[in-house]
């Protein structure tokens, strides 16, 4: 309860101070979300985010029911090895077959985490005077784009999962 009181009375709302306090000022919010939507560089990092994040999104959708088909497993066992995934891959469940795909699986997804993470380590870097609008482009282009590649790869596709899986 003291904590929500200390955030109500000594937060700041944005780099630059308090929203009300800048509008009052003099500082124009929509030249600064203008400034924002003209900057070449946010749009980079949302189509960056789009594809490296909305791959892994749609790996968490279509994962499970991948090795559910591929290796036979029952459903259940099939959700929890697409759950390490998710989980950046600290639990997995290697045995027989399924050791090399797990394998794989891991080292995918440790390598896709630290593209998302490092696009969004530089959004700080673009645009500090629209830095929230910057951030919120490149968190909407991930879901953007696994929205645009679940359609792309898995949804009215001529590719089996395993095809698209390969072709993402």
């Amino acid at each position: 309860m003291m904590t929500t009181f200390a955030i109500l009375i000594f937060d700041q709302d944005l780099p630059n101070g308090n929203f009300r306090r800048l509008e009052n000022s003099g500082n124009q919010i929509p030249q600064i979300l203008f400034h924002g939507v003209r900057n070449y560089r946010g749009w980079i990092l949302a189509l960056t985010y789009g594809y490296c994040f909305g791959v892994k999104l749609t790996v968490d959708n279509v994962i499970a029911e991948y090795f559910y088909d591929r290796f036979n497993l029952d459903l259940q066992t099939a959700g929890m090895i697409a759950a390490s995934f998710g989980l950046a891959n600290l639990i997995s469940r290697p045995g027989g077959d399924l050791g090399g795909s797990i394998v794989v699986m891991i080292l995918f997804s440790f390598f896709g985490q630290a593209a998302y993470s490092l696009t969004f380590g530089v959004v700080p870097f673009v645009s500090i005077r629209s830095l929230g609008l910057i951030s919120g482009m490149t968190g909407g282009g991930g879901n953007v784009g696994a929205v645009i590649t679940q359609l792309a790869f898995f949804k009215r596709s001529k590719f089996s999962k395993e095809t698209g899986i390969t072709y993402m």
